[in-house]
């Protein structure tokens, strides 16, 4: 199989960034997030869907963009530094401590909330990945996709 041009056992952290993609607006309906490749990277961009208070919004910028990089640091079983996270709200009073929790470089004043993540990361295999139970899952899709499609004609 394949995801986008990527062997998708390869393909871990485009796969979790577009299933966000699609179920983000189902759980947290205040942000939209856009996926796209950008020449040598994945660009996540994420848009507020409504006004909110500036430190409100901060508050859920930080969170989003912490639980983003943590999936990613999850996948590839190490800080991802060559991340590039821009915030547009300004560096608050606390900004030094920014880099004590989320990793990468760090941007403030930014036009867009966005995490910038080079496209070679999402070639990296997943560090926890079982390989045989995902040939097993992969095999257990194909039955079921084809009992599936057997049922409908």
């Amino acid at each position: 199989m394949v995801l986008w041009g990527l062997p998708l056992q390869a393909a871990q952290i485009y796969s979790v960034r577009y299933r966000l993609y699609i179920f983000l607006p189902t759980r947290v309906s205040v942000i939209e997030l856009n996926l796209q490749q950008v020449e040598t990277h994945l660009e996540c961009t994420l848009h507020f869907r409504m006004s909110l208070d500036a430190d409100i919004q901060r508050c859920t910028a930080d969170t989003i963009i912490k639980v983003l990089l943590e999936f990613g640091e999850f996948i590839i079983g190490r800080p991802l530094n060559e991340a590039e996270i821009f915030f547009p709200h300004q560096a608050p009073e606390y900004h030094a401590l920014y880099s004590d929790y989320l990793s990468g470089q760090i941007l403030f004043n930014c036009d867009h909330l966005k995490l910038r993540l080079p496209m070679a990361l999402c070639l990296e295999p997943n560090a926890l990945a079982n390989h045989e139970s995902y040939r097993f899952a992969l095999q257990q899709c194909g039955i079921h996709a084809r009992a599936t499609s057997d049922s409908q004609t």
